[in-house]
């Protein structure tokens, strides 16, 4: 019995032994069959290694050198996957922005933006040039780091397939450096197609007989309606065909304008504010026929207005539809000043009857004071007074009595 337990024993550990034997030399053989698939691990390895090591630097030189926080910095590094890792590249970026004018703050916020100029835009051979051109057109070393902060984009597009065309086509419209900086500063326009949306719709407002200068004007003073869509545009355009615009007139650019910055509904609404007073549908479309911007104007400056020139002073709804800027006017600044003279006038019965409102509250100041203030001598310093009183002081009467909007129709 003790020899059969043996020998079953003895059985049992040859045969692990035989398994162990056969186990290990199907892994070595496998391990010499798939040699070439573990030195591929080993590169894989390797490389995500280096890469952990690179993304580590990155995020550590946007944050300690570029002043980024670690958030962003950490995102960036995600998001773009510079290739570098090492200082050299970025720092000659960096020095060649602050020998620029681009402050610690500049350089933060331009690279948080596109942080692909600390590798892929050699400074001397692909940033100079833009920087070069900028000041070329009248922009200040001084100004350049705010303006390249407000359109970072700028440093990432191409100076001669879209800066230097967009700047020729913008100068060809607005004839002047000066207008297309200023045009700039109001707009990003170095993000954005010009070629799908503004020379479309530039070429749309020629072919229906609008002059250049009036599109010069809608551009210079309400850029991004210019901006949209070349099919929403002439939708806006066919909208002020229909409603008998004069294309050669400021008020048929004015109103493609209104025509997209005031939805429906708040059309409506100012619709039933003029009704509220008075005025017909006849009143409300010459109004807008002579002045589109009127419908940009508060509910509540329209009832102040009209309440003033209607109860104080006597004027129908139909005279002031025939002179819809008074309502651009500041209320306590030009109206009531001059309708303060116009009252005592009136009083001492040198005066009959109103006089036209476009006389009487859009005439220039020296032009008022002649013929309402100066003309009338036993009573001129009290007119005068009065004038002054009501306005707080004559400094004030001299500037901002129009709202920069109808101002820009007046020029």
């Amino acid at each position: 019995m003790y020899y059969s337990v043996r020998r079953l024993i003895s059985r049992s550990k040859l045969r692990a032994f035989s398994n162990l034997c056969t186990s290990r030399l199907t892994r070595l053989k496998f391990l010499q069959r798939n040699a070439s698939y573990f030195g591929m691990f080993e590169q894989f390895s390797s490389a995500a290694k280096m890469d952990e090591r690179r993304q580590s630097f990155m995020v550590s030189y946007l944050v300690n050198s570029c002043g980024l926080s670690a958030e962003r910095a950490l995102s960036v590094s995600l998001t773009y996957k510079l290739p570098f890792d090492s200082p050299e590249k970025p720092d000659a970026v960096l020095a060649f922005l602050k020998n620029h004018g681009f402050s610690d703050a500049h350089i933060t916020k331009l690279l948080s933006a596109v942080p692909l100029v600390l590798v892929y835009y050699p400074p001397e051979r692909t940033l100079l040039p833009k920087i070069k051109f900028f000041y070329s057109i009248g922009i200040s070393r001084k100004e350049l780091p705010n303006l390249i902060c407000m359109w970072p984009i700028v440093m990432v597009r191409s100076l001669e397939n879209h800066i230097t065309p967009l700047y020729r086509f913008l100068k060809g419209i607005l004839q002047s450096d000066e207008k297309v900086v200023a045009t700039m500063r109001r707009l990003s326009w170095f993000q954005l197609d010009f070629k799908k949306t503004l020379c479309p719709n530039v070429t749309l407002l020629k072919e229906i007989g609008v002059p250049e200068s009036k599109i010069g004007f809608l551009l210079f003073n309400f850029s991004r309606v210019m901006m949209i869509q070349h099919v929403e545009f002439r939708s806006l355009v066919d909208e002020v065909v229909e409603l008998a615009f004069d294309a050669s007139k400021t008020t048929f650019v004015l109103a493609i304008y209104v025509q997209w910055k005031v939805n429906k509904p708040t059309r409506d609404r100012c619709f039933k504010v003029y009704k509220e007073w008075g005025w017909s549908d006849d009143d409300i479309s010459l109004a807008f026929k002579k002045s589109p911007l009127c419908l940009l104007l508060s509910g509540k400056k329209l009832m102040r207005i009209s309440d003033f020139l209607m109860n104080k002073m006597g004027y129908t709804a139909g005279e002031i539809a025939r002179t819809p800027f008074v309502l651009g006017l500041s209320l306590e600044r030009r109206i009531i000043p001059r309708c303060s003279v116009l009252k005592v006038l009136f009083s001492k019965g040198l005066m009959e009857q109103n006089p036209g409102l476009s006389f009487a509250l859009l005439c220039p100041e020296k032009k008022f004071l002649k013929y309402f203030v100066s003309k009338y001598h036993g009573i001129t310093d009290e007119l005068l007074s009065i004038y002054q009183d009501q306005a707080n002081s004559f400094e004030v009467i001299q500037k901002g009595c129009v709202s920069s909007l109808y101002i820009a129709i007046f020029a």
